[in-house]
């Protein structure tokens, strides 16, 4: 779903060199397999273009806000309700600083 999210609004955007990490390798796996039969997958798979670069980090390792988001999501599930908040502005602010640095 957040892989979906993202592809969607870079497409809105007309964002440039997107890098999308995750830890779901199943995830990933799905979007680059030639037999998919999942409706939903081949949409998204019809949506990534070259300018979009999808990057697997191993779960509960590595940098820093793979960590984080372990942890997060570990509070999040001892919760009752959750909170959602995508922040477009800090994506897009990271967006810029990388293209004109």
């Amino acid at each position: 779903m957040a892989i979906r999210e993202i592809i969607a609004y870079s497409h809105e955007k007309n964002l440039r060199e997107v890098r999308v990490i995750s830890d779901s390798r199943s995830a990933l796996m799905a979007l680059n397999s030639l037999g998919e039969r999942r409706q939903i997958i081949n949409v998204m798979k019809k949506s990534v273009n070259n300018d979009i670069e999808l990057c697997w980090v191993r779960a509960h390792q590595g940098p820093f806000g793979n960590e984080l988001t372990d942890e997060l999501s570990k509070e999040a599930t001892a919760r009752d309700t959750i909170d959602y908040k995508f922040n477009r502005y800090c994506v897009e602010l990271k967006y810029d600083v990388r293209r004109k640095y």
